[in-house]
């Protein structure tokens, strides 16, 4: 594989660049006998990793730990839009990279680079001229060179389809948004953005749509999204999880005619400080090769790239490992969160609390419940009475004593009643009598 003119990923005038002895020590010490690093792995030998997910409605999040110095955050998210134009029948897949000044003192602030038309012509106007948000050379090129290798990765090389994105075919379809953002950089950022974007994707899940099918295609009905406790969202179609693996070319400074280079995979800072070359292979689990990113900077026989893809295929069998295993224990919590305020909602729907402005109305109208049922039985306590002396009442002769209108209960007809009243006085003038 010939070589190109390689444009340096970092900037060695600045203060982070190396002294001659360390940048002798690294060379020389990957040209030994027994490659030595100064992190103590071996040439072939990555970093651990470590991915951490999150997901919620219409939404997902995942930030990789690489090794113990680079650290990138990716957002996934998605909204329904009109398709392109000339594209009716594809969704829209669009990527971010932001790099600034909270990875490293070395970045400057700077507008982040987007596939997507607006933001990419705003990037080319924002770097036109030197400015307060303006972005070195380097920066630049390492946004860039990030952001395609994952739009290879993902768009061109079929990890992910844009024709299962479509809703309504020339009406509405999904535009999927993944931002990746450089929190700290320890070296292969390259590899840390491609894993933190395939991990995102293959943790979203995206909210199912109800499309009113009764009126006419020319019609502007909106879509609408069906909540995720009504209907479970669907993961994305992708069909395979390509991970990219890079590797620094370094070679003895002293030896200017010495073709033999070293290959280190998964350089860190100070080895992408002394490369002379960077190679990145992307490629899934079953071998097949993705992406081939050769910067150029050192010639590389076919004997030097058939190991480079050896290593890169152990050490992506490896991260493919780890993802699956992350991804299950990911989606095992979700569910679990899931049911748990499913169970919440039920319960909060069979207690429904009263509050303090009922609870003092229904005091009032207890009250004036107890005042009237008092009022009423004091009535017929004296109704009663009176009923009672006018029918003991004997000047009146034959007279009879004027009937009550009001119900009187079954049970209560006899003892209140006219006759019992006479047989009860009847016998009462009957026993002074005898006495």
């Amino acid at each position: 594989m010939t070589s190109s003119a390689y444009v340096a990923i970092r900037d060695d005038n600045s203060f982070h660049s190396l002294s001659s002895n360390e940048r002798d020590f690294l060379c020389t010490s990957a040209h030994g006998p027994r490659t030595l690093r100064v992190d103590g792995r071996r040439a072939d030998e990555i970093r651990k990793v470590r991915v951490q997910l999150g997901r919620w409605y219409n939404g997902a999040e995942c930030t990789v730990q690489w090794g113990a110095g680079t650290r990138v955050t990716s957002l996934c998210s998605a909204e329904l839009v009109p398709p392109l134009p000339d594209r009716p029948n594809e969704g829209i897949i669009n990527f971010t990279v932001d790099l600034s000044p909270m990875a490293g003192t070395a970045y400057r602030q700077a507008q982040s680079a987007s596939t997507a038309a607006a933001a990419a012509a705003a990037t080319t106007i924002g770097t036109a001229s030197k400015g307060p948000n303006y972005a070195d050379r380097n920066q630049r090129f390492l946004a860039n060179r990030v952001l395609r290798s994952i739009e290879r990765i993902v768009v061109v090389g079929g990890a992910l389809d844009a024709e299962t994105l479509v809703v309504t075919p020339g009406s509405w379809v999904w535009s999927v948004t993944i931002a990746l953002t450089l929190l700290d950089d320890g070296g292969n950022v390259m590899d840390a953005c491609v894993l933190a974007a395939m991990a995102a994707l293959r943790h979203y899940r995206k909210p199912h749509v109800d499309v009113d099918t009764s009126v006419d295609e020319s019609s502007t009905t909106l879509p609408r999204l069906i909540p995720g406790t009504l209907k479970e969202p669907t993961p994305l179609a992708l069909h395979h999880t390509p991970v990219s693996i890079s590797f620094a070319l370094l070679t003895v400074r002293d030896i200017a005619s010495d073709s033999r280079v070293a290959s280190l995979v998964d350089p860190e800072k100070r080895e992408e400080l002394v490369q002379v070359g960077t190679l990145s292979v992307a490629m899934n689990v079953h071998g097949e090769i993705c992406l081939v990113d050769f910067g150029g900077g050192h010639e590389l026989t076919p004997e030097e790239l058939s190991t480079c893809l050896a290593t890169a295929s152990a050490a992506v069998h490896y991260l493919c490992q780890e993802l699956d295993a992350t991804l299950d224990r990911a989606d095992q919590a979700a569910c679990n969160e899931v049911l748990e305020h499913l169970q919440q909602a039920q319960k909060s729907a069979n207690f429904t609390p009263l509050d303090l402005g009922e609870i003092g109305c229904i005091d009032c109208e207890l009250e004036a419940s107890k005042n009237e049922k008092t009022w009423t039985t004091t009535a017929k306590a004296e109704a009663e009475e009176v009923y009672r002396i006018q029918a003991l009442d004997y000047t009146t002769g034959h007279q009879a004593a004027s009937l009550r209108e009001e119900t009187v209960d079954p049970n209560q007809r006899a003892s209140n009643s006219l006759f019992a009243t006479l047989v009860k006085a009847a016998g009462s003038d009957q026993t002074s009598f005898k006495q």
